[in-house]
């Protein structure tokens, strides 16, 4: 049972180009040969029909990026029924608008004044109108990300 650490650092040597910056082009041409062999370099597309050729029981994957989409747009209807596409994504627009203007300009509706006195005039882009957005919408449900600034 010998290790070999020159042959392990030759392995890794061999598949370097796999990963690190490499690693989002090689999954987009990945995604892309899944949906038409024929759009990806010749070359990629051999690899990845010698990988897809080695399992006796391989079904055909669908695209990540497919996948993802789907359930996309099951989340922009799932609290809205009956909505469109562009209405929805016009809101879930709206609502990252809001939250952008609140990081940023937030501070500027503070109630610092101990006798309720306000100190600033009202901010326009803090408003749910200024953003296309209505109390209706307070009980939607939409996609934040992760609000990491």
């Amino acid at each position: 049972m010998g290790f070999s650490v020159n042959r392990t650092l030759q392995e890794l040597k061999n598949s370097s180009y796999l990963y690190g910056s490499n690693a989002p082009l090689i999954e987009a041409w990945y995604e892309a040969w899944l949906e038409d062999p024929a759009s990806v370099p010749q070359q990629w597309a051999a690899e990845f029909a010698r990988i897809h050729s080695t399992g006796e029981n391989f079904k055909p994957e669908r695209g990540r990026l497919q996948v993802q989409e789907k359930f996309r747009s099951l989340g922009r209807f799932a609290s809205t029924p009956g909505a469109d596409y562009h209405e929805s994504d016009h809101k879930q627009a709206a609502v990252l608008k809001l939250i952008h203007a609140y990081r940023i300009r937030g501070h500027e509706t503070a109630r610092l004044d101990p006798l309720g006195q306000p100190h600033r005039d009202p901010v326009a882009d803090l408003g749910l109108e200024f953003n296309d957005l209505g109390p209706a919408d307070l009980d939607s449900f939409f996609d934040t990300g992760t609000l990491v600034a």
